[in-house]
């Protein structure tokens, strides 16, 4: 699937590199679509049915896929992040990707705590939402494809989302996944006073966690000494699981 940050030529090297068989994409990437399909011309596209599309009429099917999925599949591909060098594509399997995750049983107190994310669906956030799926619990992505990301922007979006304390049935946030640069962003490094109540919002949360590339030390510690409680999470994309450090 196309991401903003994608070149033609980057997209039709990913289809060469991954023997990928067909290019999904969403409406609003049509012409990036159309460009790299210039360059691998023997690929079809998929566009993808926007949300209007999605209703009653047309219910989900729960009997999909017709066949039982053979565990040692690929699931989806993955890239990584880059940080070590060029991003590689990784291929996850279903097994893999569900292995070490627990299954929450319907009704656990812990499926009525949600996380909110700030790492997009077509990178990081593809092992949010398979956490979030295998915990039972409610995950929310920030739309980073649509919006700026500025301190006061994810301040609101987080606000917006959160029901009032205490509100039966309703998930409350609790964790705040994240990336080095946007928690830098958050944090007394950027914002000493608080202006937004960044900081505030994070040192509210059960777990802040951080990956894809190192924290500096200074904006982690004061991070920690204002209270946040900061995690580090590394190998979701080579491995489909995580490691966790607590930073407290």
């Amino acid at each position: 699937m196309l991401s903003p940050q994608c070149s033609p030529s980057a997209v039709a090297h990913l289809l060469g590199s991954t023997e990928s068989t067909h290019l999904l994409y969403h409406p609003k990437y049509t012409d990036l679509a159309e460009s790299s399909s210039s360059l691998s011309p023997s690929t079809p596209l998929i566009q993808l049915p926007t949300l209007p599309s999605l209703s009653s009429s047309n219910p989900f099917d729960p009997s999909w896929p017709p066949n039982p999925i053979n565990p040692n599949h690929t699931s989806h591909i993955f890239h990584t992040s880059g940080t070590s060098g060029t991003p590689k594509p990784i291929p996850h399997f279903h097994l893999a990707e569900v292995f070490c995750l627990p299954r929450r049983p319907l009704g656990h107190h812990d499926t009525l705590q949600a996380a909110f994310t700030t790492t997009p669906l077509f990178h990081g956030g593809v092992s949010d939402l398979l956490r979030g799926w295998m915990a039972r619990s409610t995950v929310l992505f920030y739309p980073s494809s649509t919006s700026a990301i500025t301190a006061r922007s994810i301040v609101d979006s987080v606000e917006a989302c959160q029901p009032p304390a205490d509100t039966p049935g309703e998930s409350r946030i609790t964790s705040f996944l994240s990336v080095p640069y946007i928690l830098t962003l958050l944090s007394p490094a950027s914002d000493f006073n608080d202006t937004h109540g960044a900081t505030k919002l994070l040192a509210s949360m059960e777990i802040v966690s951080t990956g894809g590339a190192p924290l500096d030390t200074a904006v982690g510690n004061r991070l920690v000494d204002a209270g946040v409680r900061l995690v580090s999470r590394l190998g979701s994309s080579e491995c489909g699981c995580e490691s966790f450090s607590s930073a407290r």
